[in-house]
């Protein structure tokens, strides 16, 4: 990166007016810096100056609120996430090391994999095929459709007899914690779906609609279709649209339903028949009750799909329930619940160990036992 290009990405870096690639851009530059300059800061300083950030911004918020004005923390949190960030890469790159704490030591010694790309697919007779296992090509035939195997991570239904079709056969996929898979239906929609999801669908579509049930979460790309608009049936939901680009979250353990639009157009109406529609870039919530939200990242709702953990000012549980279905874990809690909350991007990539150092830095501590993460809070 150019000088003068540094300069302004970081002062846009602060004043929160990068895209999320630039974001990236201004990050990786900082942690290839810190890496080649060679430096190693003494660890006491870092200590001090981590805490003296917190303190600084808790101690503007007090005074904020002691003169009864608006406050406006914003600037000043992006200017303290700017330093913790650099803080945490000059933290990750020397200090991270298998001679540190022996806490990470102990991470690592039980360091867990990050998922992939494996699914179970039960057949309408009930007969299951482990997709993982399965080779490459026709793996089963259904109702006139032939299912096709397109290699890791993908399977497609293609109508090779009409004369045969049979719309009242269904089949379901789904995915375990650790496993995500693609999903190409009859009509040419594409399904991503991620860990701990399942979807049943016909294995050809006929009559007046195309549905399909979801749990868990999936992101989908519907072929247009006037004639025969599709439903996303989720968790006291009903998703319709003709043709788009949305993703809908609807695990039971997660406190509410969205469904994010991307692109064309989405009517979501829950079981007590209120309804909300969608633009892109807005997204609905809830299941009992819906809002509509307007504005949203729709980059934070299918950074999944796209190899990243995103998180907004995130809590602790929140975090770990999105691990636990990745890593395919259990989580289980020490010690007073924080109430620190949680910003920024990890890889879905990486192992568990550097994902747990990353959200270490705000003094959470973590211990693996075999299939389990114990946050010490």
């Amino acid at each position: 990166m150019e000088q003068l290009d540094a300069r302004k990405l970081i002062q846009r870096y602060l004043n929160d007016d990068l895209s999320h690639e630039e974001q990236l851009i201004v990050e990786q530059w900082f942690a290839k810096n810190l890496e080649d300059s060679g430096y190693i800061p003494d660890y006491s300083r870092i200590i001090e100056a981590d805490n003296r950030i917190w303190s600084n911004l808790n101690t503007h918020i007090e005074d904020e609120k002691n003169k009864n004005k608006p406050i406006r923390l914003w600037p000043r949190i992006i200017s303290a996430a700017v330093v913790l960030f650099i803080l945490s890469f000059i933290t990750y790159f020397f200090l991270y090391k298998p001679d540190r704490t022996q806490q990470l030591v102990e991470i690592k010694s039980n360091d867990i994999l990050p998922g992939k790309n494996k699914a179970i697919l039960t057949l309408a007779d009930g007969k299951k095929i482990f997709l993982s296992d399965a080779e490459k090509g026709i793996v089963a035939q259904q109702g006139g459709a032939e299912i096709t195997k397109r290699g890791q991570g993908g399977l497609s239904y293609h109508v090779a007899d009409k004369k045969s079709i049979n719309p009242s056969l269904y089949n379901t996929m789904s995915t375990p914690r650790g496993g995500t898979y693609k999903l190409i239906l009859e009509d040419g929609t594409q399904v991503v779906l991620n860990a701990m999801s399942s979807i049943t669908y016909p294995t050809s579509f006929a009559g007046t609609e195309r549905r399909v049930v979801l749990h868990g979460e999936a992101y989908f790309n519907v072929t247009h279709n006037t004639k025969k608009p599709f439903k996303v049936v989720s968790n006291g939901q009903t998703v319709q649209v003709l043709g788009t680009q949305f993703n809908v979250s609807a695990y039971k353990d997660e406190p509410t339903t969205e469904t994010t639009l991307l692109v064309g157009s989405v009517k979501v109406t829950n079981d007590q028949l209120e309804t909300v529609y969608l633009k892109p870039g807005q997204q609905s919530r809830g299941a009992e009750h819906l809002t509509l939200a307007t504005d949203v990242d729709v980059n934070e709702a299918i950074a999944w799909k796209d190899g990243f953990f995103h998180f907004n000012d995130a809590d602790v549980p929140t975090v770990m329930r999105a691990l636990s279905r990745w890593y395919d874990v259990d989580i289980e809690y020490q010690g007073n619940p924080t109430k620190r909350r949680f910003t920024g991007d990890i890889h879905r990539d990486m192992t568990v160990s550097k994902a747990l150092e990353v959200i270490s830095l705000l003094k959470i501590r973590f211990r693996v036992e075999k299939k389990k993460i114990i946050v010490i809070q």
